[in-house]
């Protein structure tokens, strides 16, 4: 069965599905594009198979897993004709707008900024799943690393508009009773931005999907895996690429292909979107993942770490929670081509264990996550009924 999506603007009732023991509601930014923050939303659908999904846009065409039959509600927005980039300045009014079942006793967000913000029942629980506090507005290097659209115009309106996200950011943290982080890194970022805690509960990672080779075989060519995105960083691997004159892959898409595919050189292959079975077989046949941006944590590494790769990874965000030098990777510390050059190097001249690299990787995995959450959700909402 395919998941209902009505406008809760339009339909406030099918938005509970008609199941009156269901207490438990999802809230999630957005599903417009499918990155790490997508996969830890499937884990938590697959987990609250009944749960409805609150969600401020939802392309159909964005493929996630465990949506099932459960009824989607979306926001005004949903029928915009605007890129969603676009309309994110109108996501705190689109959160703000959801009216929630009065008897909901638990709301479990998973936020990148915005979904926190949904306003919940009186006595209602609100736990909230940070991936990242509110990147656009109080991340410096994100700041650095983007592009403002529309130039000068841009950028005069860029400023305000800033303004005006911090203070609803500030505001909405109010609406959370208890803050989990998906890394040690971002659960210091939401104490040094909003002055409180979060219990670190890792994403989930499927190491039984991503798996070694069985044939155990290498290719040639290292491996990158990301949205193509400034702030990913892409351009360092591809700066690194031609300057060894080695065969490197690029996963992804987003805005920077063509600029990207204008500096690569003849070793640079672009893939753009693949299938999970084509990513697995791509992952276990390259040398190493090459992961030069600065990430809140970061799936892709322990997915290559789980088929037996290790990472090259910026020494900096959560790859430092997720990769052992010399171990299961190695770390460069300058965001730069010529630093990434010179771990390259160095790791050629090193070897690796896939089978230790695994063992590794198999702490992430997606049933530790699902047990965390699950014992956290009973630890927190004592007599108010949640699971």
């Amino acid at each position: 069965m395919r998941s209902t999506v009505v406008s809760c603007e339009e339909d406030r009732r099918a938005c509970w599905g008609g199941d009156e023991e269901l207490k438990l509601v999802l809230v999630h930014d957005s599903v417009i594009a499918y990155g790490g923050a997508e996969r830890t939303l499937e884990g938590l659908l697959s987990l609250f198979p009944e749960a409805p999904l609150y969600t401020a846009i939802f392309r159909p065409a964005v493929s996630i897993a465990s949506v099932g039959p459960r009824p989607v509600c979306t926001s005004f927005l949903q029928g915009f004709p605007a890129s969603a980039f676009a309309l994110k300045p109108l996501f705190p009014l689109a959160f703000e707008r959801f009216r929630l079942p009065p008897d909901t006793e638990c709301v479990l967000s998973s936020s990148s900024g915005y979904a926190k913000g949904i306003r919940a029942p009186h006595g209602c629980l609100h736990i909230s799943y940070v991936h990242t506090p509110l990147r656009r507005a109080w991340n410096p290097y994100h700041l650095a690393a983007r592009r403002t659209p529309g130039g000068t115009l841009g950028r005069l309106v860029e400023k305000p508009l800033l303004a005006y996200l911090r203070r609803w950011d500030l505001a909405s943290v109010t609406r959370v009773d208890h803050f989990v982080a998906n890394s040690k890194n971002t659960a210091l970022q939401i104490w040094q931005t909003y002055g409180r805690e979060a219990t670190v509960i890792h994403p989930p990672v499927r190491t039984s999907f991503f798996v070694p080779s069985r044939e155990g075989s290498a290719g040639d060519y290292f491996l990158v895996v990301a949205r193509l995105d400034p702030y990913k960083r892409v351009d360092l691997a591809i700066q690194a690429a031609n300057a060894l004159q080695i065969p490197l892959i690029v996963v992804g898409r987003g805005g920077e292909r063509s600029r990207l595919e204008r500096m690569a050189g003849a070793s640079v292959t672009f893939l753009g979107a693949v299938d999970d079975a084509t990513l697995r077989t791509l992952y276990q046949g390259c040398r190493a993942l090459l992961f030069p941006g600065e990430e809140d944590f970061g799936i892709a590494p322990i997915e290559a770490q789980a088929c037996g790769k290790p990472v090259i990874a910026i020494s900096a965000g959560g790859t430092l929670e997720t990769v052992v030098e010399s171990v299961t990777g190695l770390f460069f510390r300058d965001q730069t081509s010529e630093s990434l050059v010179e771990a390259i190097e160095r790791f050629q001249r090193l070897t690796f264990d896939p089978g230790r690299i695994r063992q590794h990787a198999l702490q992430f995995d997606e049933v530790h996550f699902q047990d965390r959450i699950t014992a956290f959700l009973r630890k927190m909402s004592g007599s108010r009924g949640c699971p």
